[in-house]
């Protein structure tokens, strides 16, 4: 799926969430030319709550490295209203990040997946494709940090959704970011 389509995201997240969000002040960044997918974060949901949705729709196959994802931060910038970031349209995270740390990435200014976003864009993949993402790498979410500097990450490991986390100067050839456009 690459096109912006508004009822469709209303749709999933009241399904998700149980709620009804705003969605007319809209910031939506132009799409760039490679094939990608939309997410919309509507604002008002935490880190926490997404994952407590994410338990719910894999049935409990989840694991979170800290049981309050509230303590995890964004060092991105991103709108004060509800807004689309435009993600590659791929099951493993951007094959050209592969072996950049999260302060490799801060250093470069490359702007990349939060968890918040990461973890978003798992329900919608699954929602709309009844498969999982990340299930050979992880996705270093490096617009993100947890409360003592760590970076987190999400994956699908085996049968469960993770929620894990490395060094800020943790890299490697299975730990990868997802480039963003926001």
């Amino acid at each position: 799926m690459s096109a912006l389509n508004i009822p469709l995201w209303y749709d999933f997240l009241g399904r998700m969430f149980r709620r009804e969000f705003d969605l007319s002040n809209l910031y939506v960044p132009q799409k760039p030319a490679y094939q990608c997918r939309p997410l919309i974060n509507p604002l008002g949901i935490t880190n926490n709550q997404v994952f407590e949705v994410c338990t719910k729709r894999f049935h409990g196959k989840t694991w979170r490295y800290i049981n309050d994802l509230g303590t995890v931060h964004d060092i991105v910038e991103r709108p004060d209203r509800p807004y689309v970031i435009w993600v590659r349209d791929t099951v493993e995270a951007d094959e050209e990040m592969q072996g950049k740390s999260a302060e490799d990435i801060a250093k470069e200014k490359i702007n990349t997946e939060t968890l918040f976003e990461r973890q978003l864009h798992e329900l919608k993949f699954f929602d709309e494709i009844a498969e999982h993402l990340d299930i050979k790498n992880l996705t270093l979410c490096a617009g993100s940090r947890s409360a003592g500097g760590s970076v987190p990450s999400c994956y699908w490991f085996g049968v469960e959704f993770y929620v894990s986390a490395t060094y800020v100067a943790g890299a490697g050839p299975a730990l990868r970011a997802r480039v963003v456009v926001s």
